[in-house]
Formats: C-alpha cells, sequence, structure tokens
C-alpha cells in the first residue's frame, strides 16, 4: 500500500523557501523535504498538504533533528491530520503502537446529561460513521466520541470481548478490528487469514471461500445482473490480468441500492399525477428491488399481458432495474389518470 512519506527537520540554511506561500525558511525553522519528480520541494509544516488523504504513522516519517518545541507541533500537527482517519492500513500480524489517536482524549470527568444523550445515541452507529462523520461535526461530539464508555460497549457489541476496567477500551477495540476477520469477528491463527486488497480487511482462510466473497468481473455484470456496471457506485479492485473485479455482496448490495434509488424516482413521478388508488402505483410499490433472477420479482399476471398497463408496468419494471428503459410518463399518466381500481 502506497503511504505518505515525507521528512521533517529543522531547516540548516535559510537558503530555501516555501513551495506554497514562497516565504523563505528561517534558519533553525521546521519545514518539510520532499522529492517530486527528482526535484527537492521544501515547505512550512502548516503549509504543508500530503499527497494522500490516509491516515499516517509516525513510523513512515523521516524525523530529523528536531528541537524539543518543534517536535511537539510536529505532533499537534499529525493529531489534526489523523483524527480525519481510521488506521485500517496497519498490518494485522505486527504488533505495532497504533499512534496517539488511540489514547483516550475525552474528558477524565463523570458524563453530563448531555453527553450521556450523546453517548446513548452512538450506540447505535458503526464505528465508521462514528469516527468518519459524527466525530467531525463539532469538538462535543469529537470528544463524546472517545468516551471510554462507549468504546467499552462497542467490544461487547462487535466481538462479544469483555476486558477489564483498567484498559484503554479504543486502543484494545482497533487492535481487535484490524487483526479480526471481516465476516466472523474471530482473529485467525498465524498463516491461516488473507489480506483483501478490495476491502483491505482480514479474511480468515474459512470464510474467504464463502459465496459473498467470489469475485464478479467487470465485464461479466451486465450479462449476468442486466445492468450496465458505470451506472453503479462501485470501486473494482485488480484482478488476474489487471481485470476489474468486485466482491459479489458489494455488488448486491450496490444493486440493491441502484434499484430502490430508481424506484422511489419512478414513484416520485407517478405521484405527480396517480395516487395509491391506481393499480399501477400500488403494483411498483410491490417491486422487490434485491437482486433475483429476471422475472420471479414480478408477479406473472402483470408481466405477460398486452393491455396498457402491463406495458407501462414492463417499462416500469425495466427502469428500475436496469436504469436506461426510456418512459413516457405523459403516456402513462394518460392511459391511468381516473382509473381508480382495486381490481387485480
Amino acid at each position: 500500500m502506497q503511504m505518505n512519506s515525507f521528512i521533517v527537520e529543522d531547516s540548516p540554511t535559510n537558503f530555501v523557501s516555501c513551495t506554497i506561500c514562497k516565504v523563505q525558511i528561517q534558519k533553525q525553522e521546521m519545514r518539510v523535504r520532499i522529492v517530486r519528480y527528482t526535484k527537492l520541494e521544501y515547505f512550512h509544516l502548516n503549509c504543508y498538504t500530503p499527497s494522500l488523504p490516509q491516515y499516517i504513522r509516525e513510523k513512515d516519517l523521516c524525523v530529523s533533528k528536531l528541537g524539543e518545541e518543534n517536535k511537539k507541533t510536529l505532533k499537534v500537527w499529525l493529531d489534526n491530520w489523523n483524527k480525519k482517519y481510521f488506521p485500517l492500513d496497519s498490518q494485522p500480524s505486527s504488533d505495532n503502537a497504533i499512534s496517539s489517536i488511540l489514547h483516550n482524549k475525552s474528558l477524565l470527568t463523570n458524563a453530563t446529561r448531555r453527553r450521556r444523550i450523546l453517548i446513548e445515541v452512538f450506540r447505535f452507529f458503526d464505528i465508521y460513521d462514528l469516527s468518519k462523520s459524527l466525530a467531525l461535526v463539532n469538538k462535543e461530539y469529537y470528544n463524546a466520541s472517545w468516551e471510554p464508555e462507549l468504546w467499552r460497549f462497542f467490544l461487547v457489541r462487535d466481538f462479544n470481548i469483555v476486558v477489564s476496567s483498567d484498559m484503554n477500551f479504543r486502543h484494545k477495540y482497533l487492535e481487535v478490528y484490524v487483526k479480526c476477520c471481516f465476516e466472523c469477528k474471530k482473529i485467525p491463527q498465524e498463516n491461516d487469514y488473507y489480506i483483501s486488497p478490495l476491502i483491505k480487511r482480514v479474511l480468515c482462510l474459512n470464510c474467504k471461500e464463502l459465496p459473498k466473497f467470489k469475485l464478479i468481473f467487470k465485464s461479466d455484470i451486465k450479462r449476468i445482473f442486466k445492468v450496465n456496471a458505470n451506472l453503479l457506485d462501485l470501486k473494482f479492485g485488480k484482478g488476474l490480468g489487471g481485470s476489474s473485479v468486485v466482491y459479489q455482496w458489494i455488488l448486491i448490495k450496490a444493486l440493491r441500492n441502484f434499484r430502490e434509488k430508481n424506484k422511489q424516482f419512478v414513484l416520485s413521478k407517478l405521484y405527480e399525477e396517480l395516487d395509491d388508488n391506481c393499480k399501477i402505483v400500488r403494483d411498483v410499490k410491490d417491486i422487490n428491488t434485491d437482486y433475483e433472477p429476471l422475472g420471479v420479482a414480478m408477479n406473472s399476471d402483470i408481466y405477460v399481458g398486452t393491455d396498457n398497463h402491463n406495458k407501462d408496468y414492463r417499462k416500469l419494471f425495466d427502469f428500475i432495474r436496469n436504469g436506461t428503459t426510456k418512459i413516457d410518463f405523459g403516456k402513462i399518466f394518460k392511459n391511468h389518470k381516473g382509473k381508480h381500481t382495486f381490481n387485480n
């Protein structure tokens, strides 16, 4: 995995300027030094933005001859950068220290009533939403997201692990998170796991063979699932020969979201002129957006037929499934407006 890597040092001279602000970097002032296209570039620390939007491990930095005050400044800068990212790039088999983000930063006081409310609400979220979204709302949410009580609850909820009260619960949670199997939540034995480059998580060898982790080629999605892969919100990995692949369960989830979005669009258009008394509206509401073989989700007496209802329904069904079928809603309104019937 490509990582951010750069040199931080006290400037030995005042001969260079910051690449960003163009201000001269003074002697003994902290600077960042990188090599870009065989050329050296220099930055003030606060001017520098790492090239990759990811967590920065201290071991990936080259820190050279920094004074004590500059070391403290660098630590604050690292903490501010890392709080936006989750340290998933740690190797599960390593015995690494997961940096300062793992230390308990919550207030060392009993939770106030307002924080108590936040803690109870945060219990319903997964840790990705908690770390990537909620913790960035404001300082109050950020502090609440570090509450030891919350992470002790997550350990039990997600891994069924009870630990002693003198342990750093967040530290323990992240340690288990990066080492456990993504599917079964158990920590595999040495040499009994696989690190998936697609989801950047561990899979034990048993779970790796489950049907949901079957690799689907991008080139096969149109043929098998009747939808253009480019319309789905998918991030593909590289398989053998450089082919684009994705796990089956990720694809199914994307298909479900795609079809549900199309279904809600169709219903919103139908409700402009029709209502639930109209049979075609009720039939569209009953369309299953989960993946099933073509036709299974449809009532056969609706799918097969030649009247306007069946023709219009077929087009709406196909649009929900593939997102590309052209629909003349004006014609549908003309065919069905005023025909309020509850007959099948």
